[in-house]
Formats: C-alpha cells, sequence, structure tokens
C-alpha cells in the first residue's frame, strides 16, 4: 500500500470515528472530498475552499460551495484538515499530517508564496513561553511575513 492509500485510510478512519461520536450522518460527498483532498497531487499544500470547488466541478462531482465550505469545517473539527490564514482576505486549509502538524509559515507578501519550516528551539520556547504565563499549550500559529528570494531579486532588479 503506497502512503497516500494509507494516509487516506487513516483518514477516512478518522472520519468514520467522528461522525459516529458526533451523531453526524457519513455522506458520500464527505468521503469523495477527503480522497480527493488526500490524493490529488496538482493541490498545494496550502488550499483554499475554492480551489477545492474548482476541481470537484473539473471533475463532474455533484457538490455545491456551500457543501466544499460545509465539510472542510466538519475536517477541521476532526482534526483532518488545519484552518490556517496565510496573510488573505480568506482561510486555507493544510492536512494535519503527525508529521508536519507542529510547524511554521514564511509567508511572501508580494508573491503568495508559502514556505514550512520546523524550528525544535522555536517550539519549545513558545512552549517556555506559554508555562510561564501559566498557559497549558495545545496548538500554536507562527507566521513570519516578508518578501521572498524571488521577490526580493526583482525589487534588487528594478
Amino acid at each position: 500500500m503506497n502512503n497516500k492509500k494509507m494516509y487516506y485510510e487513516i483518514m477516512l478512519r478518522r472520519l468514520n470515528k467522528f461522525s459516529k461520536d458526533s451523531n453526524m450522518r457519513f455522506s458520500k460527498e464527505r468521503e469523495l472530498l477527503l480522497e480527493e483532498i488526500c490524493h490529488n497531487n496538482e493541490m498545494s499544500d496550502h488550499f483554499d475552499a475554492d480551489e477545492l470547488f474548482a476541481i470537484m466541478k473539473t471533475k463532474g462531482a455533484k457538490v455545491s460551495r456551500a457543501t466544499i465550505f460545509r465539510n472542510l469545517s466538519v475536517f477541521v473539527k476532526a482534526s483532518i484538515l488545519r484552518k490556517v490564514k496565510l496573510g488573505e482576505s480568506h482561510s486555507h486549509y493544510e492536512i494535519c499530517n503527525n508529521n508536519k502538524y507542529k510547524h511554521d509559515h514564511l509567508v511572501c507578501e508580494n508573491c503568495g508564496k508559502v514556505v514550512e519550516f520546523f524550528e525544535p528551539s522555536l517550539l519549545k520556547k513558545q512552549k517556555e513561553i506559554a508555562d510561564s504565563y501559566g498557559f497549558e499549550m495545545r496548538d500554536h500559529k507562527h507566521e513570519i511575513y516578508g518578501l521572498c528570494k524571488d521577490c526580493q531579486n526583482k525589487k534588487n532588479d528594478e
């Protein structure tokens, strides 16, 4: 079994458990969306609802924008997706891959490029700060905004 297939199976079990625990009907549309999110190589690591909707439409899926938004919310609650805001007016989503879950972002303010990074010392410092204020850290979000190398070079060339 390849990694994508195995990952999809794990997320499908997570969704089934969440649906059962929440007394929520498990719909075929929800399963199709999950499959697309887990298997589509054309989707970026950070996608938005409109991008997913466009992909589903090109494949002939009968899903509405409302269905997409509603199910993305369910996926966030089920810890399948993580909702992130990357300097734009709308939210993006990323898969909650346990290996990548605790990471941070560098966001280019010019071209919108997003770079993920993981720095253990930064995570340790964030935990220390939370502890010093009596907080139990459950999650964190760290985003650094600036210009990527390409945009810096273009700016210098002008």
